[in-house]
């Protein structure tokens, strides 16, 4: 695999930016594990090179019809089981918190207060968010586990 053949890959996707530039940082990745299995030689992935395509900020939130139909399939999920159990309360703690997925993957319970969420190392350094009664009441109903600080 060689610079020009991920450029013209890249290139193929140029009318859809955002995908272009996720198939070389995936491509990047996998060469990248290719040097540490001794597969590849050090200083030889030909992804470094290839120009990124500039990509315009992307901002979309659900409609209220389709937060009403995230609920119920939530909902659906959290009755029948067909999800693990902490899946169906990090995605409501996503929609009622607006914190990004990280921000929740490691949300631990001496972070949380009556008052709010305080999170002392986010992506823009530490931040505080009020609790909703919703999110009280999604982080009431989630088990403490023992010796466990995360939620």
């Amino acid at each position: 695999m060689e610079r020009k053949d991920l450029a013209e890959l890249h290139h193929k996707f140029r009318d859809k930016p955002y995908q272009a530039n996720r198939t070389l940082g995936v491509l990047s990745k996998m060469l990248n594990q290719w040097k540490i299995w001794g597969l590849r030689p050090n200083g030889s992935n030909p992804c470094c090179h290839v120009a990124k395509y500039r990509e315009e900020k992307r901002e979309r939130f659900l409609s209220q019809d389709e937060l009403q139909r995230l609920g119920r399939d939530l909902t659906d999920a959290e009755r029948d089981g067909s999800e693990l159990p902490f899946a169906v309360p990090a995605f409501r703690l996503l929609i009622l918190t607006g914190c990004r997925l990280g921000e929740i993957q490691t949300l631990q319970w001496p972070f949380t207060t009556d008052a709010g969420m305080k999170l002392p190392d986010t992506k823009t350094g530490a931040r505080r968010i009020p609790l909703l009664q919703a999110v009280r009441a999604v982080l009431s109903a989630l088990p403490q586990l023992r010796d466990n600080p995360c939620v």
